[in-house]
């Protein structure tokens, strides 16, 4: 209705009215305060809250402003209300946030009620809100009755949401996935958009039908509902399994598919990408898989490789689809995704994919020793060991017709030359040894003091010597060189006597050096003396005074067998200083037992460097004599003092000497091995006896352990026992000899422990 029959007709209702027939007090129009939903449309009363009874209430006109940025109004109602049956209603949006309402009838109002109700919708927001309603202005009639008025607020609350878990998701036929609502009041209700594609049963577990989109669908309680995004359901999945090698190693990786079976898939294509700074693709595999019935193409670039197929037959099955072949950088490690592109069958069949996860493991840093350069001989053996990496340990040799070496590492010499040592551990790491020299035999200068007394000149004979060999050499040349800063004089060469007798020799002399070459018939294999250089010593030369000799240009027959050359020197003094005991061994003895390997031995030096001899005696009876520092004897009787004693003395008669005093005892038996579990001292038996009795004792630890006799006031006549023992059962057979009868003692003390027992020798 236009506005200007809107005042004609309320004027009308105003003539019409007839006169209020009593007088009233003010009456309440009123606003209530209350609280809606955002986004929701709801009813807002206007109350008229005091009694029009009898006033003749026939029309009403308001004015309201309500908070625009909270909530938009739609309209009004009247229906239920005090002014249902009146002839005229209107209601209009002013302006933003103002409403003017009127309305007018021929039906006086009665009582109390609700004059119109006003429809808003609540806008929504993200918090709760709140907007206002008030009277701008309110009349009855034409201001009779007066009227007050009561304004209201309305609280916006946030509506109530559900929230589907996951939103979107991509899943194959027969596939299973769990879907989850958050927010809203249970029980809920599951549906999807198409029920053939995909089925979900009341707990939200969604089940793939068939090849499509689908979408999921959820409700709570009070009809709150929420859709998801886009499932799709695809036919296929492919994927690999998270793996790792070491660097330089090649990873022969398996495609995994789900069953394809049904799906009529005679081609398609895939690429793999990966990070080109850990791996190179190689190639592919079909052998056992499900491309096995066809030839695929495979094409590979820097960080992709790609394979496509087809066949007449669709394949099926399910597992591997295809073993795609990378072999992991030697430059660098570390781990990457590897995912799936560019996935289609039959041109328009997608898909899924897992990406997965492959690394390249740094190899460890194998440690070989000993390191550095190291010297053998044919015929030496060195044990080589690696740490850092993961065994067992493969060992090989760069040169297996010079040296072997074992699986646990021993190297082994078979001929001159040089070698190097790798060991490779179980997952490929490798670590070399440094340059192992190799020598046939030992060509050795070597190093002496002369004692030289007179001043007149003195001849000194100094020998080159050789090792063995198996080759043999039938000529040698080399060149000498010594010092000629004190005046030894090289006087000349001699073989007799030596390995290079009757060879044909050419030696050139010059000052301070021999260059010499020697030919022979037959070839020489065993060890001795070369060749012997003679040279005089003036009486100028300084004493005492070193000289270094030294072989360079070494060559025997041409080149082989390699010798190993060892310098050396000749010292000359014209003192001699004695030989020094450093220790002996055992530092001191009480006793030994019959029948018992007893060792002595020293550590003595001569401080002029010169070799010493050793001259063993027992007793003062020379039994050992030589370059042995060792000496062993087995004494057969008991005897109460026996001496053994070593003097060693150097080529020019000085000398020096160790002795040991000890007593022999009686021989002890060991019965058992078995480890007893104390200690225990037996009487002894026969008991009384004569002539001779056994006396037996087990200790159950290691311990120095003795036997000794005593007479009834405590002397000590005999000591049976003195010794370090191991753990176990003893006998010791006593023989009486001179000893009167009478009644004695025997104690044992092993550590700590101490027993004592009586005997009695009756003759």
């Amino acid at each position: 209705m236009k506005p200007m029959m809107s005042v004609f007709f309320f004027a009308c209702a105003l003539i019409l009215a007839p006169a209020a027939t009593a007088e009233a007090g003010p009456i309440r129009l009123a606003l209530r305060d209350t609280t809606v939903v955002g986004g929701t449309v709801f009813s807002y009363p206007v109350y008229v809250d005091s009694s029009v009874t009898g006033l003749g209430v026939t029309s009403y006109e308001l004015e309201l402003t309500f908070s625009a940025s909270t909530l938009s109004f739609v309209g009004i109602t009247v229906a239920g209300t005090m002014t249902e049956l009146w002839e005229y209603t209107d209601a209009s949006e002013v302006s933003s946030g103002r409403i003017r309402i009127a309305g007018s009838g021929s039906t006086n109002l009665s009582g109390t009620g609700i004059l119109v109700v006003l429809r808003f919708q609540a806008k929504t927001f993200s918090s709760t809100s709140y907007a206002s309603v008030n009277f701008a202005s309110a009349l009855l009639n034409e201001g009779t009755p007066a009227v007050v008025t009561r304004n209201g607020t309305i609280t916006v609350q946030v509506p109530p949401s559900i929230t589907i878990s996951p939103d979107t998701w991509t899943m194959i036929k027969g596939e299973t996935k769990q879907f989850v609502v958050s927010g809203g009041s249970g029980p809920y209700t599951w549906s999807t958009t198409d029920a053939a594609k995909a089925s979900i049963d009341s707990t939200g577990l969604l089940t793939a039908l068939n090849i499509g989109f689908v979408r999921v669908i959820c409700s709570d309680s009070f009809g709150v509902l929420d859709t998801s995004g886009i499932v799709e359901i695809r036919g296929l999945r492919l994927s690999i399994r998270d793996t790792s090698v070491y660097q330089g190693q090649t990873l022969s990786l398996p495609v995994q598919t789900t069953s394809v079976t049904g799906l009529g898939i005679t081609s398609g294509q895939l690429t793999l990408t990966f990070n080109q700074n850990l791996w190179t693709a190689t190639g592919i595999s079909v052998e056992g898989t499900i491309l096995a019935s066809s030839a695929p193409e495979f094409s590979a670039s820097p960080g992709s490789a790609s394979i496509s197929f087809a066949q007449s037959t669709p394949i099926a099955g399910s597992g591997t689809f295809v073993v795609v072949n990378l072999e992991a950088t030697t430059s660098t490690y570390g781990y990457s995704n590897l995912g799936f592109a560019n996935v289609v069958f039959n041109e328009d069949l997608l898909a899924t994919s897992a990406t997965g996860t492959i690394g390249v493991t740094q190899l460890a840093t194998l440690n070989v020793t000993p390191g550095g350069t190291q010297t053998l001989v044919k015929g030496d053996s060195l044990q080589f060991s690696a740490s850092g990496g993961a065994g067992p340990y493969t060992w090989s040799v760069s040169d297996s017709g010079r040296a072997t070496i074992s699986s646990s590492g021993l190297l082994k010499v078979l001929r001159g030359g040089s070698v190097t040592v790798t060991a490779h551990d179980a997952n490929g790491s490798i670590g070399s040894s440094g340059t192992i020299l190799l020598y046939d035999f030992r060509l050795t200068v070597p190093s002496f003091s002369q004692y030289v007394v007179t001043s007149a000149d003195t001849a000194i004979e100094f020998r080159l010597i050789v090792t063995a060999n198996d080759t043999g050499f039938s000529s040698y040349q080399f060149r000498l060189s010594y010092s000629t800063a004190y005046n030894l004089v090289l006087d000349s060469v001699i073989t007799a006597g030596t390995l290079s007798q009757d060879w044909s020799i050419a030696p050139g002399y010059s000052a301070g050096g021999l260059q010499i070459a020697a030919a022979g018939i037959s070839p020489v294999t065993a060890a001795g003396t070369l060749v012997k250089l003679r040279f005089r010593v003036p009486s100028t030369t300084p004493r005492p005074s070193t000289t270094s000799i030294s072989l360079s240009e070494v060559l025997f027959n041409e080149g082989f067998p390699l010798p190993l050359v060892e310098s050396g020197f000749l010292q000359i003094r014209s003192t001699n200083a004695k030989p020094i005991l450093s220790s002996q061994t055992p530092a001191s003895l009480d006793s030994t037992g019959v029948g018992l390997p007893t060792q002595f031995s020293v550590s003595a030096y001569d401080p002029d460097g010169d070799a010493l001899t050793y001259f063993w005696k027992v007793n003062g009876v020379l039994e050992q004599s030589g370059s042995s520092k060792t000496f062993t004897r087995v004494f057969s009787t008991p005897s109460p003092s026996t001496t053994v004693v070593v003097v060693f003395e150097d080529p020019w008669g000085l000398k020096d000497s160790a002795s040991w005093s000890f007593r022999i005892v009686t021989e002890v038996e060991r019965l058992t091995e078995i480890v007893p579990d104390d200690f225990l001292l037996y009487q002894n038996y026969p008991n009384p006896f004569n002539p001779s009795t056994t006396i037996r004792f087990m200790i159950s630890v290691s311990s120095f352990v003795t036997l000794t006799l005593y007479d009834l006031l405590g002397n000590e006549l005999a000591v049976l026992v003195s010794q370090w023992m191991p753990p176990g059962t003893y006998a010791v057979r006593w023989e009486a000899g001179t000893f009167a009868n009478g009644t004695y003692f025997y104690r044992l003390r092993a550590g700590e422990f101490v027993q004592t027992r009586k005997l009695v020798l009756l003759k």
